[in-house]
């Protein structure tokens, strides 16, 4: 191990000892605890203020597009379904027609 390893293995540590120092420390962790209820706090604030300006949240407009996906991706199938359907009776009514003409030539022979 060369001394500039040496060196950055020391200051590696010393960067340790001091995190662990400071988050062990009761200021800095009361601190953090105080700035996470505020986090809380603004978050509750924007959700009243959103919900009195009657406003939806980003998860509410999240959700909401989540689901308008979902509709569109039904009525997509249900247009499929349509499609399929009307090539049905498309071929049910040439199959009546040509049967109908087959009839009106059979009787038109047998005369």
């Amino acid at each position: 191990m060369t001394s500039e390893d040496t060196r950055d293995e020391d200051a590696g540590m010393d960067v340790v000892k001091l995190m662990q120092s400071v988050v062990r420390n009761p200021a800095v962790r009361a601190a953090v605890h105080r700035g996470f209820e505020v986090r809380d706090q603004a978050l509750r604030a924007q959700a009243a203020l959103l919900s009195a300006a009657n406003l939806p949240s980003a998860d509410e407009v999240d959700q909401l597009a989540a689901r308008l996906r979902s509709v569109s991706q039904r009525l997509e199938s249900i247009e499929d379904a349509l499609e399929r359907v009307e090539r049905s009776l498309v071929r049910i009514h040439a199959a009546e027609r040509a049967r109908a003409d087959a009839e009106r030539k059979a009787e038109s022979v047998g005369r």
